[in-house]
This record gives C-alpha cells, sequence and structure tokens, in this order.
C-alpha cells in the first residue's frame, strides 16, 4: 500500500517537539555554539604562535567541547547543565546514606525478656525493703532519730 502524499507523519509526543529559530537550531544550540566560539577561536589566535597551531587547535577544541555538548546533551528531558547541577547536589551537597539494617525479631524478643526480668527483679529488690522497713519500723516503734553526732558521722 502507498503512502498518502499529502499525509504528515505526527509525532507521538508533543512535548518532545523543539521550536526552531534559525535553520535547524534551537535558541539553546545558538547560545551555546555562540559561547563556544567566543570562548575557542580568540584562544587559538592569542596562542598559536607560542604554542604551534596544533597544539592551539586541540586545546581549543578542547575549551570548546563543554559548550557544545551542552547544545547537544539532553537526559531525562533536561538540559546538560540543570541535569549536571542535580547530580551534583544529589552526589556531593546532600548525599543520601541509606545503611541496610536487617530487623531481628528474635533478638527484639530476647532484648524484651530480659528488660522484663530486670523490671521484675528491680521491682521484687523494691518490695523486700519495704518489707524490712515495715519490720524495723513495728520492732523499734518508728525511725530511730538521728542526733547531731551522728549526722556529722553520717556527713564524713
Amino acid at each position: 500500500m502507498k503512502a498518502d502524499p499529502i499525509t504528515v507523519p505526527i509525532v507521538k509526543d508533543p512535548t518532545k517537539v523543539k521550536s526552531r529559530f534559525i535553520g535547524s537550531f534551537s535558541k539553546r544550540q545558538i547560545v551555546c555554539y555562540g559561547i563556544a566560539i567566543l570562548m575557542g577561536v580568540p584562544f587559538y589566535f592569542c596562542t598559536k604562535d607560542m604554542l604551534g597551531k596544533e597544539t592551539s587547535a586541540l586545546i581549543m577544541v578542547a575549551l570548546m567541547f563543554p559548550a557544545i555538548i551542552s547544545s547537544i546533551y539532553e537526559k531525562e528531558g533536561l538540559p546538560a547543565e540543570k541535569y549536571f547541577i542535580r547530580y551534583f547536589r544529589w552526589k556531593f551537597l546532600r548525599p543520601v546514606n541509606r545503611a541496610y539494617r536487617a530487623e531481628n525479631r528474635f533478638a527484639r524478643q530476647e532484648k524484651r525478656k530480659q528488660m522484663e526480668m530486670e523490671v521484675e527483679a528491680l521491682e521484687r529488690k523494691q518490695t523486700e525493703f519495704r518489707r524490712a522497713r515495715e519490720e524495723r519500723k513495728n520492732r523499734f516503734g518508728g525511725p530511730k532519730p538521728v542526733t547531731g553526732k551522728e549526722k556529722g558521722k553520717m556527713r564524713a
């Protein structure tokens, strides 16, 4: 079956369509290429006599490379500079340290039993102390008054 010459293919997702500014270049691409030219060309003309033409050209290309790549590269719907800024924040400014801890239910139950045993031992000790105090109170008719000499002995 032949394609109808009047039909035009339509993009499935209209948000992926980029508006073009001059020819097949968007405004962003033109700005990035302009920045690359403004960085690379003056460098080449200033250093071609000192370093040689080949070395100056290689360094010029290395200087222009980030600007040109940032005009082309796009990941997850973000331009390169926004993507790398977010990556830098995620990796270095706000790193997330997720420590893996396995939950051991049996160890938790053992710890709970041990704590309950400690509480029971403290309660037993407290009741024994109360009984002893009551017995002393009943035997001697109340607490023994403390004289001034005994207070001095207690402090020392």
